[in-house]
């Protein structure tokens, strides 16, 4: 039984589809967002020399050594820890329970996002005239207005502990595209999401291009 369970288990179909699954792993919204503000916050380019020592001390070992246990015991988190020692288990379930924290939040990011793109694409038929549109910091205050008031609904009370607010469907329905999409991005297993992977790394970064360049 456990010979058959071996020949029925998944693999990746490519090894490009498995390095670019990584890299999406890896690379987040803290890498854009996140790595500009800090390095302008603690000293420019002195700031580069602590990240890229920790980098090649810390961050790639790490990462060369869990690719590496997965690799040789072609098993999940858990079980390929406990092999090593049976302390180290919850190892394997701490990044799991990580996967499970990120992948809670990530899919309300992602609606925000499409919902963004959808005002975006309505205000092009609408005189290209955008609800959040101002120059300069009138453009920044425009923008918090619009996305604390009228899409996430904020409202002052004095005492919100126990306020829920009411159900924000322009968020609602997003979410549930989101959703939907991620569903059927992994519900034939790694070779699909190794296929789809070539087209949703290499896109954020190519649209980053095009803004960097307008």
């Amino acid at each position: 039984m456990a010979e058959l369970l071996e020949e029925q288990r998944e693999s990746w179909g490519t090894r490009g589809g498995f390095i670019l699954a990584a890299i999406g792993s890896a690379v987040g919204l803290g890498n854009l967002w996140g790595f500009p503000y800090k390095l302008y916050s603690y000293g420019g380019g002195a700031f580069l020399i602590p990240y890229i020592i920790a980098l090649f001390v810390v961050g790639i070992p790490i990462m060369i050594l869990e690719f590496s246990i997965g690799h040789y015991t072609q098993r999940a988190a858990p079980d390929a820890f406990k092999r090593g020692h049976k302390r180290f288990e919850m190892v394997g379930w701490w990044g799991i329970g990580l996967a499970f924290v990120i992948v809670t939040y990530y899919p309300v990011i992602l609606a925000y996002c499409f919902s963004f793109l959808w005002y975006s694409i309505v205000g092009i038929f609408t005189g290209g005239k955008l609800p959040w549109a101002g120059e300069g910091i009138e453009g920044v205050e425009n923008a918090k207005r619009f996305f604390n008031e009228k899409y996430l609904g904020k409202v002052d009370i004095e005492d919100a502990r126990f306020y829920l607010g009411s159900i924000r469907w322009n968020i609602v329905w997003p979410l549930v595209i989101t959703w939907t999409a991620m569903y059927f991005c992994i519900f034939r297993g790694v070779r699909l999401v190794g296929k789809i992977v070539w087209l949703t790394v290499p896109l954020p970064w190519l649209m980053l291009l095009i803004l960097t360049v307008r």
